[in-house]
C-alpha cells in the first residue's frame, strides 16, 4: 500500500496543499529507497562471487563471469552469464537464470522439494529403489536434484532435460565416476529411449507450466511408470490468480482443478497438496 493510501496519507491529502506536501515527501525518500535498492543488488553480486569462489576451493572448478569481470551490482534474481572451468581444464558455458540454478553458484532452490520426495513421499508410497530399480528427475536441469537423489537413496537416477547445455554440464559436474547416475538430453514429451515400465519413480519438479503439450507428457510419464510406481511432480498455484501467469517462460499455470484434470486423465490414483504457492501432486500408476 502507498502512503497516499494509508488514513495519514489520505488526511494530508486533504489539507490545504497537501499534494504539494506529499509530493515534497516523496522526493525526500526517494533517495533512499533508491539506495537500499541499490545495497540489496550489491549483496547479491557479493553473495555470487563469495558462493563461486568457495566452490573453487571445494570442487576445484573456477567459476568466472563470461565478459571476465565482475559487475557491480546484479539483480535479484540475478542473470548471469558464467564460464565453468573444471580441474581438468575443460571449459563449459552456463546460463545462470531464474529458471535455472547452480548448486555452486547461487544454491539449490529445488532442494526442499527433491528432499521433501525422498523424506516423505517415497517412504509412504512403499516403494523401494535400488541399483535395479530407476527413478527419473525429468527437467533436472543443472543435475543437482538428482545428485541429491542418487546420493540419499543410493539407486540408479537418470536426469533429463530440453538442453544439451546443461545436460553436458551436470555429466561434468555430477556424473563423473559414478556409474548409477547419468544424464540424458530429450524432451519430455518423447521419451522413446526410456524403456515401458522401466521405472519406480519420477519426480518432475517445475516442469509442466513450461510444456505446450502437458498432455503427452503426463502420458509419458504414465508409459514409463512400472505398475504401482508414483509420480511427484510440482506447479506454481494459479488457484488464487486465474489467468495470470508470472513468469515469461510459462506457457500456462494451473488452478488446483485444472492440474487435477490433467493429471486424472492418466493416473486413478491422484493426491494433491498446496505448499507454500505451489501444487504438488502424488500419482500411483
Amino acid at each position: 500500500m502507498r502512503f497516499r493510501e494509508t488514513t495519514l496519507g489520505r488526511t494530508i491529502h486533504r489539507l490545504p496543499g497537501g499534494e504539494h506536501l506529499l509530493g515534497f515527501g516523496r522526493k525526500l525518500v526517494s533517495p533512499y529507497w533508491g539506495l537500499q535498492s541499490f545495497k540489496s543488488k550489491r549483496r547479491t553480486m557479493l553473495t555470487l562471487k563469495r558462493n563461486v569462489r568457495e566452490a573453487c576451493s571445494r570442487t576445484g572448478i573456477k567459476y568466472t563471469p563470461l565478459w571476465g569481470f565482475w559487475p557491480l551490482y546484479l539483480e535479484h534474481p540475478p542473470e548471469m552469464w558464467f564460464t565453468a572451468r573444471f580441474s581438468d581444464g575443460e571449459k563449459l558455458k552456463i546460463h545462470l537464470t531464474y529458471e535455472r540454478g547452480y548448486q555452486d553458484i547461487d544454491g539449490m532452490a529445488h532442494l526442499p522439494l527433491y528432499n521433501q520426495f525422498v523424506s516423505q513421499i517415497l517412504p509412504r508410497s512403499g516403494l523401494h529403489p535400488t541399483q535395479s530399480r530407476r527413478i527419473l528427475d525429468c527437467a533436472c536441469g543443472s543435475g543437482y536434484g538428482s545428485n541429491f537423489i542418487q546420493g540419499e537413496l543410493r539407486c540408479q537416477v537418470v536426469g533429463v532435460d530440453l538442453d544439451p547445455e546443461v545436460v553436458k554440464y551436470a555429466e561434468k559436474r555430477y556424473a563423473f565416476n559414478n556409474s548409477l547416475l547419468s544424464y540424458r538430453q530429450a524432451d519430455a514429451t518423447d521419451l522413446v529411449f526410456l524403456v515401458s515400465g522401466s521405472f519406480v519413480a519420477i519426480v518432475s519438479i517445475e516442469t509442466i507450466e513450461h510444456i505446450p503439450d502437458d498432455a503427452k507428457v503426463v502420458a509419458e510419464f504414465r508409459r514409463i511408470l512400472q505398475p504401482g510406481g508414483i509420480l511427484f511432480i510440482s506447479t506454481p498455484n494459479a488457484t488464487l490468480r486465474p489467468s495470470t501467469v508470472i513468469s515469461e517462460f510459462h506457457v500456462r499455470e494451473y488452478s488446483r482443478k485444472e492440474f487435477e484434470d490433467l493429471l486424472t486423465g492418466k493416473f486413478d490414483s491422484v493426491a494433491i497438496i498446496e505448499q507454500a504457492g505451489y501444487l504438488l501432486a502424488t500419482c500411483r500408476a
